[in-house]
């Protein structure tokens, strides 16, 4: 009996089927309620246009100043972002792998930090036939 045991838990087939990965893997990014500021995310009203985009920006690069009238988010797919918020100095920095909700309405900028170029994937929620940055 011991014997037929050991043959059935060696068998090839029996250490495929503990060796093989899980078909669909699923790791949340971030669950959250707030921006990176803390400030509550809402969602336009009425119709609205999705726009996903991605951003490459070079090591040193510094984005303009400006903010965000709907919600923003973005996903480090490569390098380091350092947000500096302009009223109160307050600086966030992100890694390759962070998902980031920007803060909104908020006078900001965006530079890359690190040595090598910085991509991200950047996801807005705006109203029908609107943009979703302000310049002061």
């Amino acid at each position: 009996m011991t014997g037929a045991l050991l043959v059935v838990l060696s068998s090839p087939s029996h250490l495929r089927a503990a060796d093989k990965p899980p078909a669909v893997v699923v790791t949340p990014l971030l669950t959250t309620v707030t921006t990176a500021s803390g400030q509550p995310i809402i969602l336009p009203r009425g119709r609205a246009r999705l726009i996903v985009s991605t951003y490459v920006i070079a090591p040193g690069a510094r984005l303009p100043v400006h903010r965000h009238l709907y919600p923003r988010y973005a996903y480090v797919l490569d390098g380091q972002l350092r947000v500096t918020e302009i009223k109160t100095h307050r600086k966030f920095d992100y890694k390759k792998g962070d998902f980031v909700a920007e803060m909104i309405g908020a006078e900001h900028f965006g530079e890359n930090t690190g040595d090598i170029p910085l991509r991200l994937l950047v996801i807005d929620l705006v109203p029908k036939n609107v943009s979703n940055n302000s310049r002061p």
